[in-house]
């Protein structure tokens, strides 16, 4: 309503195995297993997906900084860790690539707007900040074991995805929808 036009979520996720700590992650699609998707979705499926050309200029950037990445989709949560036995591990041999909480949210508005005559887009590039390890889970108490590094590590890497961000945004805004 203020008149930005393009939205790009920048953040960390949790990884999926295939996935190293430091990655970036593009997100084609956010499996909404939360809330808002029932909401904004009117009680139906939803398949909340990026803007074709913000995912294409996310991807140039990233690969102008010579970080890791991973292109797909993603599922965002209520929660940053599942906590029901086993769901990480579930999403992630579907071929989901990370768990976060903001996406899927994002991008059914901008595709709601959009829908609307508005000229918005939406993308979202990630930083992998910690990562589930396929191997051990306790489904007795529902949690899964995550490795995450010091901090620094993960700050330096996050830096990383959000020059390439900035970056695209420029190329983004030379381009307005």
């Amino acid at each position: 309503m203020l008149g930005a036009t393009t939205f790009i979520r920048v953040g960390t996720t949790g990884g999926y195995p295939g996935t190293n700590i430091g990655d970036a992650v593009i997100a084609l699609a956010a499996a909404a297993n939360t809330g808002v998707g029932r909401v904004l979705g009117f009680g139906e499926a939803t398949a909340p997906t990026a803007d074709f050309e913000v995912v294409l200029v996310l991807v140039d950037a990233v690969k102008a900084t010579g970080q890791s990445y991973h292109v797909g989709p993603i599922v965002t949560g209520d929660y940053f860790y599942d906590p029901t036995p086993g769901g990480s591990t579930r999403w992630a041999s579907r071929g989901y690539l990370s768990a976060e909480m903001e996406a899927a949210a994002l991008f059914l508005i901008c595709m709601r707007e959009r829908a609307k005559g508005r000229p918005v887009r939406a993308g979202c590039i990630l930083t992998v900040s910690d990562v589930m390890r396929a191997d051990a889970s306790d489904a007795s108490v529902g949690h899964e074991a995550w490795f995450r590094p010091h901090e620094d590590e993960v700050t330096k890497a996050v830096d990383v995805t959000v020059g390439a961000a900035l970056a695209a945004a420029a190329a983004l805004g030379r381009s307005a929808v």
